[in-house]
Parts: structure tokens; C-alpha cells; sequence
């Protein structure tokens, strides 16, 4: 059986329909996901319990604590999880102020419609970051 241009139109349309399909379902995925990721990096409160966890779980699997050992170092990690929470917001008010400067040395070269632009851009991170 001889292959017609219309058999080739019609596996090239059905390619490209599963193409698109994939493409929406890994838009739709990968959106969720960020956001996800996003709330969970910017949340220093779940950062440091994830850090805890974390290192507790490679305490114990990489000197094979004890269960006493184990409740030994959950005492004491909490403090460092507290400081390590605070570094980081110390980091992250750091980074938005650095990020604000950089804004404000833009604003000569923009026109006005810009510099409006900009200057809610700076309003918005001031307001996230209680600035």
C-alpha cells in the first residue's frame, strides 16, 4: 500500500497534538511545583525544620547513633536550627536592600514610564520583606 501525502498530514497532525499535550501537562506540573518550591524556600520557619531533619537524618545514618545518642542530639540542634533561621532572614533583608540600590542606580537611564514601573517593583519587595 502506497503512502499518500495525506497519510503523512494526518501522523504529522497527531505528532503535533501529543506534543502540544505534553507540553501543556509539563507547563501545568512544573508551575505547581515552583510555586511549591517557591513558598517552601521562602518559609524560613520550614527551611530550618527541613535543615533539622535533614541533619538529623545524616547524624544518625552516617555514625549510626543510638536512640539515646539520637535524643542527645535533638536537644541540641535546635538552637543552631534558630540561628541558622536567622542568618538567613539577616541574608535575605541583606539581598533585598542590595537588589533596592540596584533599582534606585537604574532609574536615571529610565523614562518615566519606567521609573513607575521600577518604583512598584521596590514597593512590592519592601512590602514582602516589611522594609
Amino acid at each position: 500500500m502506497k503512502k499518500t501525502t495525506r497519510d503523512y498530514l494526518t501522523i504529522s497532525m497527531a505528532m503535533l497534538a501529543v506534543l502540544l499535550c505534553g507540553y501543556g501537562l509539563g507547563h501545568l506540573v512544573g508551575e505547581e511545583k515552583g510555586l511549591k518550591n517557591y513558598a517552601f524556600h521562602n518559609s524560613t520557619s520550614d527551611l530550618g525544620d527541613h535543615w533539622t531533619a535533614r541533619t538529623l537524618s545524616q547524624l544518625e545514618h552516617n555514625l549510626s547513633l543510638t536512640p539515646e545518642q539520637m535524643a542527645f542530639a535533638k536537644e541540641r540542634i535546635r538552637p543552631f536550627a534558630l540561628a541558622l533561621e536567622e542568618d538567613l532572614k539577616e541574608l535575605r533583608t541583606a539581598r533585598t536592600l542590595k537588589l533596592l540600590q540596584f533599582y534606585d542606580s537604574l532609574k536615571p537611564g529610565l523614562d518615566p514610564e519606567q521609573r513607575i514601573r521600577i518604583e512598584r517593583l521596590q514597593e512590592s519587595l519592601q512590602e514582602s520583606f516589611s522594609l
